[in-house]
């Protein structure tokens, strides 16, 4: 009785779950599967399309905060016009932070990448903008803080790949996991089943969806390994306080 017909298949509210507040709020948070769009994008499964028949009448989706569309992870849901604008006032002052885990590909990893000093891996370090055109103030041309929380070791599904797992602090904005994935690409460590910057993983259709995908060795149809875990942000109501 909780399925609907999403895209390919049936999806129900466990399948996204509300993790912060209420579906009878103006905004909660999700935990939005791998492979699943914000928006509706039919002929792929959404957050909107499986939630909407559970949500009051009326309610106008909106997803200020998410991530990317192939990755688990928060997803800010506001359900009218008013608080999407709040929310979008939020980021835009830059009052939003995220935090993602990601596991990078370390093996080609070079000598003078920002990841390593010397042939070791840094602790913790800095990412900034790869994709954007550079300004005066070195605050907005950062992208990201890193921290390694792991060190390298061989992936079990790939022995050949060296992995690390780090931990990725940055201001939210509509481009910010996209900065991240191009950083640790262009630091010489992408970012596992990465088709964009990947080598190795450019011939996988992220846009199959969850039921067509057919490579035995992910974890999960289109699952990067990109994790939005945390978002830290004031209280909608009073942003000032």
């Amino acid at each position: 009785a909780d399925l609907v017909p999403v895209g390919m298949g049936l999806y129900g509210r466990l399948h996204v779950p509300v993790v912060y507040g209420s579906t009878k709020d103006r905004w909660f948070a999700v935990l939005k599967p791998p492979g699943f769009a914000g928006p509706a994008a039919p002929p792929l499964p959404s957050v909107e399309a499986t939630l909407l028949p559970f949500l009051r009448q009326g309610c106008s989706l909106s997803f200020p905060v998410r991530p990317e569309k192939q990755a688990q992870g928060l997803l800010i849901v506001t359900s009218d016009d008013a608080m999407r604008k709040t929310f979008d006032e939020l980021i835009r002052c830059r009052l939003v932070q995220s935090r993602f885990r990601v596991l990078a590909d370390v093996s080609s990893v070079s000598a003078d990448s920002p990841l390593t000093a010397g042939k070791a891996l840094v602790e913790r370090g800095k990412f900034f903008a790869v994709e954007t055109p550079v300004s005066n103030h070195e605050e907005e041309e950062k992208v990201a803080d890193f921290e390694l929380q792991s060190a390298a070791m061989a992936c079990p599904a790939f022995p050949s790949l060296q992995t690390a797992l780090y931990t990725v602090t940055s201001k939210a904005s509509t481009s910010a996991a996209r900065q991240v994935r191009a950083s640790f690409a262009m630091a010489n460590a992408p970012l596992l089943f990465d088709s964009s910057y990947h080598p190795q993983f450019r011939h996988l259709d992220m846009d199959e969806g969850p039921l067509k995908h057919s490579h035995r060795d992910l974890p999960s149809p289109g699952a990067l390994a990109m994790q939005l875990f945390e978002l830290e942000l004031p209280d909608p109501f009073r942003p000032n306080q």
